[in-house]
């Protein structure tokens, strides 16, 4: 079973799953979003690791820049290759957000409120709700990642990891 198809509801197993990707998955993202509602997807990629991986299921909840806080994981569309990203806010100030991936050594940039489109209301792995990264300690994964601190402690856990499993 493919992870899509874990996913598949009723309907999508009755007939062909259609998978978005790149500017179209985040057109219907900002489509739905500013409307009002929830909006769930496959993330892709690593750039979010270890909080969030390649596979799990994200739900965007419409951006509120009223409660947009240091340490929240937002989404927005890249300038340039109209993707979706799903990255930390690092700072917040004046009606802006620096933005980064947990996994990334450099930042996005700094985008206006009304660039972001969505916040990660919650993460599914394997079909449980994943809580660490979102909570209170969101404040100090931010701080830790926009000194590029975060980066480099995962790599080398990473490194130490590897080399365990290799001798084992």
């Amino acid at each position: 079973m493919s992870p899509n198809e874990k996913w598949a509801t009723p309907y999508e197993q009755a007939c062909d799953f259609h998978a978005l990707s790149g500017p179209a998955l985040a057109e219907v993202a900002r489509e739905v979003l500013s409307r009002g509602h929830s909006f769930r997807f496959l993330a892709p990629g690593t750039s979010m690791s270890p909080f969030i991986r390649n596979g799990d299921v994200v739900t965007l909840a419409p951006f509120d820049s009223a409660a947009c806080a240091l340490g929240d994981v937002v989404a927005f569309v890249q300038p340039g290759s109209g993707r979706l990203v799903v990255h930390r806010v690092v700072e917040v100030a004046n009606d802006n957000c620096r933005i980064q991936g947990d996994n990334n050594p450099t930042e996005d940039g700094q985008f206006p409120f009304e660039c972001i489109t969505g916040t990660v209301a919650r993460v599914e792995r394997d079909g449980r709700t994943v809580l660490f990264g979102l909570g209170p300690e969101r404040a100090v994964i931010a701080w830790f990642s926009r000194r590029r601190w975060l980066h480099r402690s995962t790599r080398a856990a990473g490194v130490v990891y590897s080399r365990i499993r290799r001798s084992s």
